[in-house]
């Protein structure tokens, strides 16, 4: 039987580390862009937070009152309404 010569161990050893490192390297990917994916969520979930709590603190103190005046149109024959807008009134 013949013997394998000593560069053919050292080239497997090479492909073998090769292999291992490619392994290593694309799981670290994976979980760098897991992790990447996980903050933006945090972040968004928080973003949605802070959005929800100032509509909450918005519409806390709101009493309903406005600066538009709803007319109603009696000449018609369909009821509709108009919008008003006050710098409309102020005219009027």
């Amino acid at each position: 039987m013949q013997d394998l010569s000593p560069g053919f161990g050292l080239i497997s050893i090479g492909i073998a580390a090769m292999a291992i490192l490619g392994f290593l390297f694309a799981l670290s990917t994976k979980v760098r862009d897991e992790t990447t994916v996980h903050d933006l969520r945090v972040r968004v979930f928080d973003m949605r937070i802070h959005y929800l709590r100032k509509l909450i603190e918005t519409y806390k103190n709101d009493t309903g009152e406005s600066d538009v005046e709803i007319v109603m149109d009696d000449e018609s024959d369909n009821s509709t309404s108009a919008v008003v807008e006050p710098e409309q009134r102020q005219a009027a």
